[in-house]
Formats: C-alpha cells, structure tokens, sequence
C-alpha cells in the first residue's frame, strides 16, 4: 500500500507484495491450535474482492463515495484488463524466460553490475558484465525477441488487492538491466549503433511497465528510466559520437515522452487495492497488511491492538474519508506536480488537523495515503529528466526545441546553457544531474 515504504523492502528492483505474512500462515495451517479448524485464508481474501462490508455499510457518505466509482467502473473487479492474444502479447513471452530460481538470481546479479552515478566501468568490472551476458546468453536472445512483440499487458489481479503477487515487476527490471548492460561490450568496442538498439529494448519494456494501472509499476518504471539515462549520457559522450548519434538518442527519448502515461491510472489502481484491504481490516487480518515497519511503530504507539479492534462504524468512516481523500488526488493528477504539490499539502494538512478526531482516517493516513506524495513527485522528476534530456539532444544539434518549457516537477523554467565545452540544460533539482552533451567541434 505504501508506495515508498513498499519500495524500501524491495528486491533489488521493484517493490514486492506487502502481506508477507499470508504464505507463512497459509503454511503453517492448523499446527496453531490443532484443535480447532484451520482458518481458510485463501477464500476470505477472494471474498473481500466483492467489498461485502462496504456494501453493507450504513455510512452515508461511504455509500456515495463508494457508488462513485463503482459508476466510473473502477471497484476491485472493474479493473481487470483483457490481455493481447498470447502470441502477440510480450508479457507472455517475458514470463516464459525465467523460473523463480533464474528471476531471483538475474535479479540479484543486475542490480549489482548496474552503477549508480555515471556509466563507466572498470576493467575488473568489464570483466563481470562479459561473463554475466555469456552466462545469461540465453535467456538475453528470448528478451531480445520478446521486445519485437506488438503489444505487452501484464496480469495484474485487483481481486486480490495487495495480497497478489507480480512477477512482472521484477523480470522487467532484469529485462532492462540486460539489455542496459550489452551497451557496455559496444561502447568499448566503439559500436554505437548496437549500443543504442540495446537501449532501445531497454526503453521498450519501460515503456510498457509504465503504461499499468500499478502504482509500484510506474515507480519502477522511473528508477529504470534514471538508469536508462546512464547509458543515454555514455551514448552521447561516446569520443565516436556526432549529432546523428544525438538525433537517434533524441528519437528514443521523443518516443517515451510521446507515449508517457497519466499518473491517475496508478493512484486508481492503488485506490482499488486498498478498497480490497479495508474489507480485509473488517475481518480482522490487519496483520497480514502490515510492513515490518509499520507493524514496529504500531507497537511503538502502542496503537496496534487498538487499530485492530476498530469497531465497524469507524472502519466505515475511515474507508469514507480515504475514499473522498483519493478523489481528490486523482483530480489533480494532471495537474503538473509543482502546482499540484501545495493543494496535496493543504488536503493532507487538513487530514492532520483532525488527528485524535472523528474526522481523522487514522487506517487511510498511516497505511494507504503516507507515500502518494512521494511516489508523485519521484514520476514528476523522471518526467522533468527526460524532456531535459530532449531539449538538450536539439539543442546540441540545432533542431527546433521540444515544446517544454518548464520543469513538471518544480516549475523551474528550462534554460539551454552554452559553453566551448558543452550543451547543457538546467534542470533546478538537486536530486538530478543537469543533462549535457559536448559541443560539436569548430572547424
């Protein structure tokens, strides 16, 4: 539910389910109190899909909120999309590549040989990435023929909100990463065309992660895109680089911000999973919800047996407010996030005011609204880094200028910077490193 704090437990790459405990009690069965009929995880979790507490609830104000977006079909099982035709489908082909053993292990062996800062690599480095390709050869042909698939919708079950799992996430990212580190053989050996159809894969699977209705998958999608850049800066410093190297990495770029998502359909994908935990609170599994930090500071607070004892009328309540609260959000969702970013504030602000009050959502702040903010902003960012990067490719080869002027994320009005040395473009984030490539040679 909580977006960064789902983050902070990820494996390597992308967020995983948050019900850790699920399969651990679904395992032990009855060895807890053997005498009495284990309880049937499973069914209640399916049932919760069909929002029975809601439904039954004599909260007026949740009833409205709920027949809202139940007429705007985006209740838990409004939302399942019909797939592509498997043998159009990339999703499909992705999956057949790996088995859990070979996901785990990519997945660890990717992260690690990816840098953080700049895109170069050592000799001891170069080494590992050559062996990891070799080793990988494989399952890196599959990829490279599953990115010429016309189309690619993953399976993303709304029926069992946070308790269902997505492989996809984490193959995408492995995905990404391969194809990211087959640039680095062909920077060294100076074939920039292979480099820049290595990123082109890489950008492809971006693409379509970003396209789902998961929030995770978008907040994904913008770390990989951070690391897609890399390789876009390398590309572009390439000494063999000239500005039909620029023009190419300008049309790679051009092609994601053309196709770039809506932040609504993921705070809609969020909102129907978390529709699916307040029944799941109702049948009193909070537990199962809970993160180990979250569970740490409701101990801390000395709130968790309370929070797990909520009468039904307060749950109702709850639900009621976060559900008004997320309408809210989505209406500004496109809205550019610095203008966004201080009505989010005065809304959350209000929330605050009422804290140890009946119009607090105690459930809906601590589990469900604390990280929107957060994850907004980082898609922000990756928004303002691209159209930086794209302005500056045209700027550097004289074509005319993308139409962004001001930087998604923080208003900051874009400004194409000039020297003997390069062309750079100012970005006003901190977090983010102004993109540049060098000044073309005078004759």
């Amino acid at each position: 539910m909580n977006i960064t704090q789902t983050l902070r437990r990820d494996c390597n790459s992308c967020p995983k389910a948050r019900p850790g405990m699920l399969h651990a009690l679904l395992a032990v069965g009855c060895l807890i109190g053997c005498d009495q009929p284990a309880r049937d995880y499973e069914t209640e979790i399916a049932a919760c899909a069909d929002l029975p507490g809601a439904r039954a609830s004599e909260n007026s104000r949740l009833q409205q909120a709920l027949r809202d977006v139940e007429l705007a079909h985006r209740l838990p099982q409004q939302m399942i999309r019909q797939p592509p035709p498997d043998e159009e489908n990339a999703a499909v082909a992705l999956a057949q590549v790996f088995n859990d053993r070979s996901r785990e292990q990519l997945d660890a062996v990717t992260h690690a040989a990816m840098p953080t800062d700049r895109f170069e690599f050592d000799e001891k480095q170069l080494v590992k990435v050559k062996r990891l390709l070799r080793r990988w050869e494989t399952e890196r042909v599959q990829l490279a023929a599953a990115t010429k698939l016309p189309r690619c919708g993953f399976a993303i079950d709304f029926e069992r909100g946070y308790f269902a799992e997505h492989p996809f996430l984490t193959e995408t990212a492995v995905a990404v990463r391969l194809a990211l580190l087959e640039c680095v053989p062909s920077l060294v050996d100076g074939d920039l065309d292979a480099a820049q159809r290595n990123l082109s894969r890489a950008l492809r699977w971006i693409g379509w992660l970003a396209d789902e209705q998961l929030l995770e998958a978008k907040v994904l999608a913008a770390r990989l895109r951070g690391e897609a850049l890399l390789a876009v800066e390398a590309i572009a410093w390439h000494p063999l680089a000239d500005p039909a190297t620029w023009r190419e990495l300008l049309k790679l770029l051009q092609q994601q911000l053309d196709h770039w998502p809506s932040d609504e359909a993921g705070l809609i994908g969020d909102r129907a999973r978390s529709l699916h935990a307040y029944e799941v609170i109702r049948r009193g599994m909070l537990d199962l919800l809970l993160t180990l930090e979250e569970r740490a500071k409701l101990v801390e607070d000395e709130q968790l047996d309370r929070l797990q004892n909520l009468s039904r009328e307060a749950v109702d309540l709850d639900e009621a407010l976060y559900l008004e609260t997320m309408q809210k959000i989505i209406a500004l969702s496109d809205v550019p996030f610095f203008e966004r970013q201080p009505k989010l504030a005065e809304l959350y602000g209000k929330l605050e005011s009422q804290a140890n009050g009946r119009g607090y959502p105690e459930l809906a702040m601590r589990l469900f609204l604390a990280d929107l903010v957060a994850a907004q902003e980082q898609l922000a960012r990756d928004r303002g880094r691209y159209e930086g990067w794209a302005i500056t490719l045209a700027a550097a080869v004289g074509d005319e200028l993308p139409p962004y002027t001001t930087n998604p994320l923080n208003g900051h009005a874009y400004e194409v910077r000039r020297t003997i040395q390069e062309t750079t473009i100012t970005l006003g984030d901190a977090d983010s490193r102004d993109p540049g490539v060098p000044a073309l040679p005078r004759l």
